[in-house]
């Protein structure tokens, strides 16, 4: 059976996210966690906003409403605030006028973070004496 979009791919002529270009389009870059598990002590966006082309940095304290989703458990931050829960963790979003000053202002944003035990395996995570991953819950 053919794919509906097969021929479209095969012949170039499929358009992807980085294809579309808009009118006063902004281009996105995440700043992502260093560590596996972390406590933020700041999240300093000054000398991303200083970067020529930049617009904006979001972190955690300007999302409006809830930075929580997931599939059965509220439990995954769209961006992080307290603390990293993973390698990748997006901590801020840079927006900008291109995408090499997004990259360069993400490159800029200065993240100050205090090393958790991480949880690497599943038999330390459920030891009685492991960190919670989410504090507010009896375990992990």
């Amino acid at each position: 059976m053919a794919r509906i979009d097969g021929k479209s791919k095969v012949t170039g002529k499929a358009l992807y996210a980085d294809d579309l270009f808009l009118d006063r389009m902004l281009h996105a870059r995440p700043v992502h966690a260093e560590h596996a598990h972390a406590e933020l002590v700041s999240v300093d966006t000054a000398p991303a906003l200083a970067v020529p082309g930049v617009v904006d940095v979001l972190t955690a304290t300007g999302v409006p409403g809830m930075n929580r989703v997931g599939g059965i458990l509220k439990d995954h931050y769209v961006l992080a605030f307290d603390k990293t829960r993973y390698v990748g963790d997006v901590v801020a979003v840079v927006a900008a006028e291109t995408p090499a000053a997004a990259r360069a202002g993400a490159r800029a944003v200065r993240i100050q973070a205090r090393p958790l035990e991480p949880l690497l395996d599943p038999e330390r995570a459920a030891a009685p004496d492991a960190p919670k991953v989410h504090p507010e819950r009896k375990d992990n």
